[in-house]
């Protein structure tokens, strides 16, 4: 199901623990793709704000 859990850069895992936290545990999630929950949630913020620096809506 996740094949290569090395494979792909941050934001790609990041990408896929964001798809998956409506199944399972963000902390279960991070643990098996090696990210911080720090991290993550940095990815998720960054995610919803654009280039310059205004939130999406």
């Amino acid at each position: 199901m996740f094949g290569k859990l090395e494979a792909g850069g941050e934001q790609q895992k990041n990408a896929m623990i964001a798809k998956l936290a409506t199944e399972y545990l963000v902390i279960q999630l991070c643990l098996l793709f090696g990210v911080s929950r720090g991290e993550y949630y940095a990815y998720l913020k960054r995610k919803d704000t654009d280039r310059d620096g205004k939130q999406r809506h």
